[in-house]
Formats: C-alpha cells, structure tokens, sequence
C-alpha cells in the first residue's frame, strides 16, 4: 500500500467513525424525541415460532384436508413475507422436539417479544424452550 493510498484510508476509516458516531447519537436523540424503543424485526424463523405458540399455525395447518402443504405455505409466505419454498422447510419440522429454527437466538427473541407484550404464559413456556436448549448446549461443550 503507498504511502497515498494509506493517508486515503485513513480519512475513509475517519469518515465512516465520524458517520456511525452522528447515527448513533442521532437513533438517541429520535428515541427520546419519538420516546420510541428501538425495535429489530423478527426474522422468518421467529415469525413462524411466534405463530406456532400462539396457536395461529395450528389453525392454518388445520386446512390439509382443503389446501394443499404448498398452498398452506404460500398463505404463510404472504402472511410473514418470506419465500414459500422456506416455509415449507420451517413447516416440515417445526413440531420435532429439535429443530433447526428452535434456537438459542430465536427463542430469547421471543421470551423478549412475549414478555413486552403481556403475555406472560407463552413467555413462560418459551423461557422452559430456552433453558433446554441451553442445558442442551452446555453438556455438548463439557464432552
């Protein structure tokens, strides 16, 4: 790297701390302007678990004798827009015990949602999940 590129990156890299540092103190100052909390959107997987406790999957899966698996799937897509073809996946094993989309990440996500939304039970029942996954993550680091 020249001595001229370097001095160049130097001022990018000043630049883009410079641009991060008057973001963040901007989202401080909207949150206390706006009083709103920052939110970050739930991912497929997320939307798809928060609809399994909610018992909403239940009823849209209740249709087999009606629609067809994919036909179910493209409803869901619509529903929690995400590609059909993902939620035939999430669909397939979503009731198994272990899962791909039951997750560390996915269910802190949703004791977080359930709790800020009063509903304590589903909460409760998603923090029982999480700890299993968790018990389960610690004996595999101790073998």
């Amino acid at each position: 790297m020249s001595n001229k590129d370097f001095k160049q990156y130097g001022k990018d890299f000043l630049l883009n701390q410079e641009i991060w540092s008057m973001t963040d103190r901007l989202e401080l100052l909207e949150q206390k302007v706006f009083k709103n909390k920052k939110t970050y959107p739930a991912t497929a997987a997320q939307k798809m678990l928060i609809l399994y406790h909610l018992g909403l999957l239940d009823k849209i899966l209740s249709t087999q004798n009606e629609i067809s698996h994919a036909k179910q799937a493209k409803l869901l897509s619509l529903v929690i827009s995400a590609s059909d073809e993902n939620i035939r996946h999430y669909l397939s094993f979503i009731n198994l015990p272990e899962s791909e989309i039951k997750t560390e990440s996915n269910y802190e996500y949703l004791v977080q949602t359930f709790e800020e939304q009063g509903l304590n039970k589903i909460a409760q029942d998603c923090e029982e999940i999480l700890k299993s996954i968790q018990n389960k993550k610690d004996k595999r680091k101790t073998k």
